[in-house]
Formats: structure tokens, sequence, C-alpha cells
């Protein structure tokens, strides 16, 4: 049965369920409820499980829709250790533990064996696009521009080399004055123009590698006005190649790429920025209005949503026991070991020179210092730093 509206995916319906648990929960302590800052917590990741699946399906590819779910599953993930707080706290019963924490590892499976789906079935909700493209209705009337009726009136340009002035011009009277133009006394001094030793004596060669950089230069500031607002990752425009963009590269509408990136296997939502020496690896996410600053790494797993800020040279993780072989001696390959994922919110800001531990979930709204190595959850609008990061203190909404 084909799946036509986020409404039928089993993950989204018990993703419901899950919402429906946590509110009543919450309502029904008097406790719970005056916790405000645990409270905006559970809900906010419950709904997040819910609404990740749903934002998931309306988008273009099955990449982009296996890395909501990814967000989906964390956040379930999210909703257990709040539960454990609430616990403890005296806020619910530990029969409404069970079935609240029950629930959500209900949702997590379900998410985790529709990626595997996806994942099996790449970007397939693609592929119907491109003849709808061959279809549009606009085509047609283009064979109708070859038949413009104006054509006709080109006949008419030949009687302009017939007019009767154009003998006259050649004939001028003024002709025989030329020689004498040639006999000025100011011709000897022509020679010496000649014999400038820049143009002729070409003994300069040597200097000319001082040109090119003049001449990069130029293209240079052309290439970042003109080509890097319309990348086209499987036909590059710059001239020098400065770009390494995949052809398996997702562009949105608007983003601005500078040179010596290095892009394969990624998808950049609309009107991103990424600084010179960025590299982003496959199955990395970033999403709409993002500025990535130079010498940034994004590795595989990590998704980034929208309107965040990436200093300079931030360093993502995606394997706490990175090896370099296996236990046979050979070099490991992708079997060999899991991707862990990280999750980035909306609107976050990391500082430069930040290293971000795998497994872990930025909020929306948090600020991560300069040179803070992240190791565990930062919570929504809360400022963290240090080695390693701590809070410093909540944001005010």
């Amino acid at each position: 049965m084909k799946i036509t509206k986020f409404e039928e995916i089993d993950a989204w319906q018990e993703a419901r369920k899950l919402v429906k648990l946590v509110y009543d929960s919450i309502n029904s302590s008097e406790k719970f409820q005056k916790d405000f800052r645990l409270t905006n917590q559970i809900q906010g990741a419950s709904v997040s499980a819910m609404a990740n699946i749903a934002e998931g399906f309306s988008r273009r590819s099955n990449k982009e829709f296996t890395q909501f779910l990814f967000i989906s599953k964390s956040s379930a993930a999210e909703v257990q250790s709040h539960l454990y707080v609430a616990l403890d706290q005296g806020y619910i019963s530990q029969e409404e533990f069970q079935e609240t924490y029950k629930q959500a590892e209900t949702v997590s499976r379900m998410c985790s064996g529709f990626i595997k789906y996806l994942n099996s079935q790449p970007n397939k909700p693609n592929k119907p696009n491109k003849p709808n493209k061959l279809n549009e209705p606009n085509k047609p009337n283009q064979p109708n521009k070859l038949n413009k009726p104006n054509k006709p009136n080109k006949p008419n340009q030949p009687n302009k080399l017939n007019e009767p002035n154009k003998p006259n011009q050649l004939n001028k009277p003024n002709k025989p004055n030329q020689p004498n133009k040639l006999n000025k006394p100011n011709q000897p001094n022509q020679p010496n123009k000649l014999n400038k030793p820049n143009k002729l004596n070409k003994p300069n060669g040597p200097n000319k590698p001082c040109n090119p950089i003049n001449s990069t230069n130029s293209t240079n500031s052309t290439n970042s006005t003109n080509s890097t607002n319309s990348i086209n990752p499987k036909n590059p425009t710059n001239p020098s190649n400065l770009r390494k963009i995949a052809p398996d590269v997702t562009l949105g509408k608007g983003v601005v790429l500078q040179d010596f990136v290095n892009l394969y296997g990624c998808t950049i939502d609309d009107e991103t920025r990424i600084g010179p020496f960025v590299e982003i690896q496959k199955n990395a996410f970033i999403g709409k209005r993002c500025k990535v600053q130079s010498h940034t790494f994004i590795c595989e797993g990590v998704t980034i949503g929208d309107e965040v800020f990436v200093g300079h040279g931030v360093m993502f993780i995606n394997d706490k026991y990175p090896r370099a072989t296996s236990g046979s001696g050979e070099l490991q390959t992708e079997e060999d070991w899991e991707v862990v994922p990280t999750i980035v919110k909306n609107r976050a800001s990391i500082g430069s020179n930040a290293t971000i531990l795998c497994g872990i979930t930025i909020g929306e709204g948090a600020i991560i210092g300069a040179g803070s190595v992240v190791i565990r959850d930062v919570p929504d609008n809360t400022i963290v730093a240090g080695n390693p990061a701590k809070v410093i203190r909540k944001i005010a909404e």
C-alpha cells in the first residue's frame, strides 16, 4: 500500500500516542506542572519525535527523510531520559513510567525499521519529478518562436548594401592628402616606441609569474560574485576547478559555495553559505539559511537544522572508538564500524574550534562557546563552554 500522507505512517501514529502519554502525565501531577524546565524539555522532545516524521515525509528525497527519522529517534530517547528524572522526583508513578518508556521505545524501533527501508530504495521520490519538467505545458509553445512572423523582414537588409552613397565614400577627394600625414616630421620618433624592451624583447619572460597573480585575483572576484551563487555540482562553472563537488550532492536554491570546498553525498538546503576549506561528507544534512565558516569538518551522520551558525574550524565526530584496522589487521571499511549520528537543532550557534562528539543533540537556540569540547546533550536555549563543556547559564527567551 502506497503512503500518500504522513498520517498513514505507523511510526507517526505511535509518536502521537507518545505525546498524549507525556501530556497526560504532566496534567495529572501538580508537582510536575511546576517544574517548568523539565516540562518544556519532555514536551518538546515528544512533539519533536512526532513532528520530524511528518516533516521528513514532506521532503524531496529519501536521504532527507532518513535524516529527519534519525532526529525523531533521538527525540524518543530524550523522552526516555526525562522520564527517569520525573520518576526520581516523584512526579509520575512506576506504572506511568513503564508505559511511557515502552511507547518511546516503540517509536524508536519503528523509526529504525523505516530508515532501513528507505536506505534500500535511495532517493526514489526524486525520480517522478524529472518527467514533470519535460511535460511542462509551456514547452510546446517553444516551436512557435521558430516561426516568428518578423523573420521575413530580414530580406530588407540587403538594401543598405546597395545605397548609392557608399561608392562616394570610397572615392572621397581627401584620400590624396593622406600621404602628407605619413611624411610628418614626427614619424621618425615612432620607431622608438617599437623598440621598447617590454613589448618586443621577450627577455622579460621570467617576470610573467607576476601576471597570473593579478589575473587570478580578477577571476576570484568574479567567481565570488557570480558562479558561487549558481553552482551546478554535475557541471561546475569554476574554470579553475577550485571546488570539488560530487555529482550526488543535493543543493537547494541560493546556496553559496566558496572556493576549496570538498562536498560529496551531502544535502545543503536553500540559502545556506559554505565558507572555504570546508569538507562535508556523505549522508550529512544542512538546513536552510545556515552559515558554515572556513576550515570546518562535517562528517557523515551529522544533521544540522535551519538558521544554524557554525564557526571556523569546528570538528564533528561520528565514531566514539575509531580504529584504523580491524581485528584481522586489515584496514577498516564501512562494514567494520557504525556511524553514530549527531543532531544540531534550529538556530543553534557553535563557536570556532569547538569539537562535537557523536551521539549527542545540541538543543534549539543553544550556544557553544569557542574551543569547547561537547560530550553530552545541550538543552534548548542554553550556553555551554569549556572542556568538557558545562552549562554557563540559560538564555532568556
